[in-house]
């Protein structure tokens, strides 16, 4: 009987084992790395590529992981001007994800963005902003809306736009109302 007992706890003790998480390991969530360079709170992060025109973003948690060349950032707003201290783009998130050597990002959770000065709005769950072209990206089978002051509205998926140029298209429509004047 005691050979089998032994048996028994030496199975439940593999079983628990093989499927428990290690705790540090549970931590490291998606950033791969247990603890961040400089992690701030309420706090503000400027997004720049040596251009005129840097994105500011002030953030409720701002965290730089340099080994990997990211910061991660939530429920953060964001705003660029123009050289002449017009706005240029305006937005929130919930999540975002800069890659600090191209300065691409990646926002998630409620997503939105206004192009000036056509107060061109852009909403979805979420964003990829490649810096380098100025190219905005929405996931393939995710919804984007765009939304403009005079009441025109597109929605779709598989969105891409450019946002220097101001053009926009959709891999699949699903809604459209524009005004012609």
């Amino acid at each position: 009987m005691k050979p089998f007992l032994v048996l028994i706890i030496l199975i439940i003790s593999l079983f628990s084992y093989s499927c428990s998480i290690d705790e540090a390991e549970a931590q490291l969530g998606m950033k791969g790395i247990a603890y961040p360079d400089i992690q701030l709170q309420e706090a503000n992060y400027q997004i720049s590529r040596g251009d005129n025109n840097p994105i500011f973003v002030k953030g409720k948690t701002i965290e730089i992981y340099k080994e990997i060349n990211k910061t991660y950032i939530t429920e953060a707003s964001f705003i660029q001007y123009n050289n002449e201290k017009e706005i240029l783009l305006k937005g929130n998130f919930g999540r975002g994800e800069i890659d600090t050597l191209t300065n691409d990002i990646e926002l998630e959770n409620s997503v939105s963005l206004t192009i000036y000065p056509d107060e061109l709005l852009i909403q979805g769950i979420s964003l990829t902003y490649f810096s380098e072209n100025k190219i905005v990206k929405g996931k393939e089978n995710e919804v984007i809306t765009l939304t403009n002051k005079k009441g025109d509205i597109l929605k779709g998926k598989g969105f891409e736009g450019n946002i220097e140029k101001v053009t926009f298209e959709f891999s699949q429509l699903e809604e459209g109302v524009l005004t012609y004047e």
